[in-house]
């Protein structure tokens, strides 16, 4: 009898060898990565035997912290009354801090994918997403919007009929639209946005293009399919100048 019920105390994932008082959670992770951190190199679950876990229960929480760490980073913020839980990563950063330490994919390859995580979360962070910020009107604009990604889209569509400097930003949002991940999307459409639409050498592209006669012309023309076109081009520069204003303050 003695023997089953140790066997089935093996079973709980709380289960220690006799120690003088039980651990909490907390003490019990504690104690495992302290013990990690002490050794040099592989080893065998069953030296957690050290830190008082039996072979079932190191294995049980070894999976609990193998899985944890797969997860999003979150940030916990706490206040005087309450706790915040901040998620500080998506499934895009997820994977990419996956391919970092894959050591069965070529250096480059892992580096690259350093470069695509760090962008790619400065690029989140940037955007506001999974935040709440106490001041709303500090607030840049979601990347990850659609609303604000369909503006950008229709922006560049009525300035593509008169500058060729958006018809490629055109073709690169269609491509972009068809992303189904979130922070994916957002990476890559503010890469576009920081590489054009922000950037200065491109507004500047932009206005000396403006500037010669034939845009009049040009206009013109659309015109007479599209009366309002001149109204639209005007909000759509308008729309244009302020992107650059707000990002870059």
């Amino acid at each position: 009898m003695v023997q089953n019920s140790s066997s089935n105390a093996d079973n709980d994932i709380h289960s220690d060898f006799p120690v003088k008082q039980r651990r909490t959670n907390q003490e019990r992770i504690e104690d495992i990565f302290k013990f990690i951190e002490k050794q040099n190199g592989v080893f065998p679950k069953s030296q957690l035997k050290e830190v008082g876990l039996s072979p079932s229960a190191a294995e049980k929480w070894l999976n609990i912290i193998e899985f944890i760490q797969a997860q999003p980073k979150i940030r916990l913020i706490k206040t005087k009354n309450t706790t915040l839980v901040e998620k500080i990563e998506g499934k895009y950063q997820v994977y990419m801090r996956k391919l970092m330490i894959d050591e069965s994919i070529p250096p480059e390859q892992r580096i690259e994918a350093s470069n695509n995580y760090l962008r790619s979360l400065y690029s989140r962070e940037r955007s506001g997403i999974g935040k709440q910020p106490h001041n709303p009107e500090k607030i840049r604009f979601d990347i990850s919007s659609e609303e604000y990604f369909a503006k950008i889209r229709e922006v560049a569509e009525v300035l593509s009929q008169i500058n060729p400097l958006f018809k490629n930003i055109v073709h690169d949002l269609e491509i972009i639209d068809k992303i189904t991940d979130e922070d994916q999307k957002s990476f890559e459409f503010s890469k576009i946005m920081k590489s054009n639409i922000l950037n200065s050498d491109f507004k500047a592209a932009v206005k000396q293009i403006l500037k010669k006669e034939s845009v009049d012309r040009r206009i013109k023309q659309i015109e007479k399919f599209d009366p309002e076109y001149r109204h639209k081009f005007k909000l759509a520069m308008k729309f244009f100048d302020a992107q650059f204003d707000i990002w870059n303050k």
